[in-house]
């Protein structure tokens, strides 16, 4: 369980996110309430504010972040799209810490090894490519990304979309003075 964690969640934080849910929340949340106030809200604000007075009298605390980091890495290890979870993760630190070059006892520091493993699945990402607003890429882009109902003009919409950034361009360009 990590340490981390104020003690009034250090169970909710082994037994899941139903715990939470649970007995527990309903107990904590009771024992915050505010009249007139929903008491799951309560319990998160209450939450929060635990968190954040705990973490802020931690915050330079190296040995903590090296924790938080490896329960980080126990979380997303098999994800598609670690890499932008360690990215995130290392850009805090570096604000915290203001870190110049590479801390590996709390940063993710990335191997030729685990590059290679990587790239042995699709990328969990699509490019599309287009000098111009091009209706048919944006049409590509839409499918892709389909909602649970059907587009009611594909086609119109795409194009209109095409105009919208064309028309944004054009707007950036005369904002700086040149092609964006």
């Amino acid at each position: 369980m990590p340490r981390y964690l104020p003690a009034s969640i250090q169970g909710d934080h082994q037994q899941g996110a139903g715990a939470v849910r649970g007995a527990r929340l309903a107990g904590n949340a009771g024992r915050r309430q505010r009249k007139g106030s929903n008491s799951t809200a309560t319990w998160w604000i209450a939450l929060f504010g635990e968190l954040r007075q705990l973490f802020l009298a931690q915050i330079q605390n190296r040995s903590l972040w090296a924790e938080m980091a490896g329960d980080v890495r126990g979380m997303i290890a098999g994800r598609e799209d670690r890499e932008i979870a360690e990215t995130f993760f290392n850009s805090i630190t570096r604000r915290v810490f203001a870190t110049v070059g590479v801390d590996p006892g709390i940063e993710f520091v990335s191997t030729l090894a685990e590059s290679a493993t990587s790239t042995s699945t699709p990328p969990v990402w699509r490019t599309y490519s287009s000098a111009t607003p091009d209706p048919e890429v944006l049409r590509r882009v839409l499918l892709a990304y389909a909602f649970r109902v059907d587009y009611e003009d594909l086609d119109r919409d795409a194009r209109h979309a095409a105009e919208e950034i064309a028309a944004h361009r054009r707007t950036l360009e005369k904002e700086q003075g040149g092609p964006a």
